[in-house]
């Protein structure tokens, strides 16, 4: 296999998996996580979150400032490790009648997913699981998708995203999983990896799978971001992020590079523009 034939990507792969159907804000709940993989910094760093301080005056507070008819895309760390609080979480943005997406590495049980769903009053209708090849075999995994499949109803959308970094075996196993999710309806995609040189280690940033470059992404193996500057963006408009500490910022990027901020579930403000305007990052890996 050669990373410059294309065609090894099955078309199925090449859409945008990040469009937005509909406005949304993403929570990052914590940066708490089971798993310490190689390639990601989030678990060594701060474990604050001002949800695990005041859960129930947080989940009130943040689920009162989102606007009627937002999705929530509800991420960590690890979202499933602190059970108790995502379920209660569910439940309020459920009431609301709030779609809910969850990523999540897979590592929960098949029922407490389940639960999750019950929990959501049917509102989650995104799960979207990572497989970590650290971690997790792809027998294993798709033993766990296959049974999560079979006891979530159809409305909740199941999809895959497996990492892939710049290796031979990496690719190899992401399109064998792939082969494998297929037959039970359920779409994989790859989670590609960036890398940078910081105090002589090798770390990965998480980054939007833009799949249709993943093989050149992958043949490369160094780091890469995508310039956005003056394109059409809707950060701050028709998407916000929520952080651990419960401020919001227009995005990910902007809240990564100190700027941005357009109000905080304390005050319960969320400030958003009227229109879409465009991007005033210079480099930004979008996957908002």
């Amino acid at each position: 296999m050669t990373f410059n034939d294309r065609n090894k990507i099955p078309n199925s792969l090449r859409a945008d998996k990040y469009r937005l159907s509909k406005p949304t804000i993403k929570w990052k709940l914590f940066n708490k996580c089971n798993y310490k993989c190689s390639y990601c910094e989030g678990w060594c760093s701060s474990q604050d979150g001002v949800i695990l301080e005041q859960p129930d005056k947080v989940i009130r507070l943040a689920v009162d400032c989102i606007p009627p008819g937002w999705r929530v895309y509800l991420t960590g760390g690890e979202v499933t490790i602190e059970r108790e609080i995502l379920l209660k979480l569910v439940h309020q943005v459920g009431k609301k009648r709030h779609d809910i997406r969850i990523i999540s590495n897979a590592s929960a049980s098949v029922e407490y997913y389940s639960t999750i769903y019950s929990e959501s009053l049917g509102m989650l209708n995104h799960l979207l699981l990572t497989r970590h090849p650290e971690y997790q075999t792809i027998e294993g995994m798709v033993e766990k998708v296959s049974h999560l499949r079979a006891a979530i109803p159809s409305n909740c959308r199941i999809t895959v995203r497996q990492v892939v970094n710049p290796t031979p075996d990496s690719l190899k196993q992401f399109l064998e999983l792939h082969d494998r999710l297929v037959h039970i309806g359920v779409q994989t995609y790859p989670l590609r990896l960036t890398w940078r040189e910081e105090d002589s280690v090798i770390y990965a940033r998480y980054d939007s799978p833009d799949c249709s470059h993943l093989a050149s992404l992958v043949f490369k193996g160094y780091h890469f971001t995508a310039n956005r500057r003056k394109t059409h963006c809707i950060a701050g408009s028709e998407f916000a992020y929520l952080d651990v500490y419960g401020n919001y910022f227009r995005c990910g990027t902007y809240r990564s590079n100190g700027v941005g901020l357009i109000g905080n579930i304390w005050d319960g403000e969320l400030n958003l523009s009227v229109k879409a305007g465009i991007c005033r990052m210079d480099n930004c890996a979008c996957a908002l």
